[in-house]
C-alpha cells in the first residue's frame, strides 16, 4: 500500500489560496474546536503541562490549546501547513515543527504530558499506524493522556469517493490517503501499546461520517 503524507501540501495550498481558514471550512473548524474543548474536559492536566498536537495543520485547533496556558508544540508533515500555522499564531507562545510522526526520533522519550490527535490518525495507513501509536506512547510521560478525535466506520457521503473496500482506504492517484478503521479496532490499537481507554464516545450522524472521540492514558 503506497502513501505520500507530504502530498497534503497540495490541498493545503489550494485551500489557503481559496481563502479557507484551514483544512476545514469555518463551520467545520468551529465544530472541531467545540469537540476538542469537550474532550479536554475529560482530562486532568496541570496548568504547566507540556502538550503536543500531532497533525496540527494550519493551527486552528492549536489555538485552543494555547488558550489554556499550556506549553504547546504543533507538528505536521506539511511544510505549507506549518508555514500557515506560524503565520496564524505569530504572536502566540507556541512552537510549530515540520516533521513526520512516523519517525520516533522526532521527539525524545517522555516529553509530553498530553498529546492531541485532532483528525490526524485516519490519515495514517498500513503498518505506519502501529508505528505512530507506538511513537505516541514513547513520547508520552507516565500518567499522561492522548486525546483522539478521528473518523471511523464505513465511509459515508463525500468520504465514499475513491474508497477501496479491500484495503478500507480512500485512494487518490494510486496513493492511500485515508484509512477507515472501526471504533473498536482503534481502541485495540492503543490497547496494544499498553494505553488504557478512559473515555470513548462514537458519534454517527445520519448521512455524515462517524467519528470516535476517546482518551487514552499511559500507566503512571
Amino acid at each position: 500500500m503506497r502513501t505520500n503524507y507530504a502530498a497534503h501540501d497540495i490541498p493545503f495550498t489550494q485551500k489557503k489560496a481559496a481563502g479557507w481558514p484551514g483544512w476545514n471550512s469555518a463551520q467545520e473548524t468551529w465544530d472541531c474546536v467545540q469537540t476538542l474543548s469537550g474532550l479536554l474536559d475529560q482530562v486532568e492536566v496541570a496548568s504547566t503541562a507540556v502538550v503536543c498536537e500531532v497533525g496540527c495543520g494550519a493551527g486552528n485547533l492549536t489555538e485552543t490549546l494555547i488558550d489554556r496556558g499550556w506549553t504547546v508544540t504543533g507538528v505536521d508533515v506539511s511544510e505549507v501547513a506549518i508555514a500557515w500555522a506560524r503565520e496564524r499564531c505569530r504572536e502566540r507562545p507556541v512552537t510549530f515543527l515540520q516533521g513526520d510522526i512516523c519517525e520516533r526520533d522526532l521527539f525524545t522519550a517522555e516529553t509530553f504530558d498530553l498529546i492531541i490527535d485532532g483528525l490526524c490518525l485516519h490519515c495514517i495507513v498500513g503498518q505506519d499506524r502501529r508505528q505512530v501509536i507506538s511513537n505516541l506512547q514513547f513520547w508520552l510521560k507516565p500518567g499522561g493522556s492522548i486525546v483522539v478525535f478521528t473518523m471511523c466506520g464505513e465511509p459515508k457521503g463525500k468520504e465514499r469517493a475513491d474508497y477501496d473496500p479491500d484495503s478500507r482506504c480512500a485512494i487518490s492517484g494510486g496513493i492511500a490517503v485515508r484509512y477507515f478503521a472501526e471504533a473498536d479496532e482503534i481502541i485495540n490499537e492503543f490497547s496494544n501499546e499498553s494505553l488504557r481507554c478512559t473515555f470513548q464516545h462514537m458519534v454517527d450522524p445520519a448521512g455524515e461520517q462517524a467519528s470516535l472521540r476517546a482518551v487514552f492514558q499511559k500507566p503512571g
